[in-house]
């Protein structure tokens, strides 16, 4: 009875570890879709340090980053591995947003966006993405498919301290022009 038991546990986690969707985080090279990422002063990012990040979810509020989806940005395309999304089942469809930032300013999307003078950049959230995984042998899901985006430089804002010392000054002036 208990090795009946033990084989039955093995069988169904094996079973559900080859139905779990995957998403495959490389965007295509030419095509209908051409999806280049392009630098502020519009050259292509072409053997930059640039990264990219993916977010996934089940409906656009729901997105999540994946940590294991940093990969490197080559010739203003996304060339990255093949993602098993745990928590989606093969074959369903789900939402996307691609993150891309400058890893030297920062180990994340979000600490870079939060430095200014970094360039990130992201795109619009795709929906409708088919996972793969499914079918015996399981599918090969297609590579990702977005409108070409470019990357933007971080704005500065200046911090509180520097506002109040330049109303200080400000202030000093027009005292002073009084009287």
């Amino acid at each position: 009875m208990k090795k009946t038991l033990v084989t039955t546990v093995c069988a169904l986690a094996t079973v559900a570890a080859f139905g779990q969707g995957q998403i495959y985080f490389s965007s295509t090279i030419g095509g209908a879709s051409d999806n280049t990422i392009t630098l502020p002063d519009g050259k292509t990012a072409a053997d930059s340090p640039y990264q990219a990040e993916l977010a996934v979810g089940a409906t656009p509020s729901t997105l999540t980053l994946i940590p294991s989806s940093i990969t490197p940005v080559t010739a203003g395309y996304i060339l990255g591995p093949t993602l098993t999304l745990s928590g989606v089942t093969a074959g369903n469809t789900v939402d996307y947003q691609v993150y891309v930032w400058n890893p030297a300013n920062g180990s994340s999307y979000a600490a870079a966006a939060a430095k200014a003078g970094d360039i990130i950049g992201s795109t619009a959230v795709i929906t409708g993405y088919t996972t793969g995984g499914a079918g015996s042998p399981p599918s090969t899901p297609a590579a990702l498919t977005f409108a070409p985006f470019s990357l933007t430089v971080v704005p500065s804002v200046p911090e509180p301290s520097t506002i109040a010392l330049g109303a200080i000054g400000i202030g000093a002036l027009l005292i002073r022009r009084r009287k």
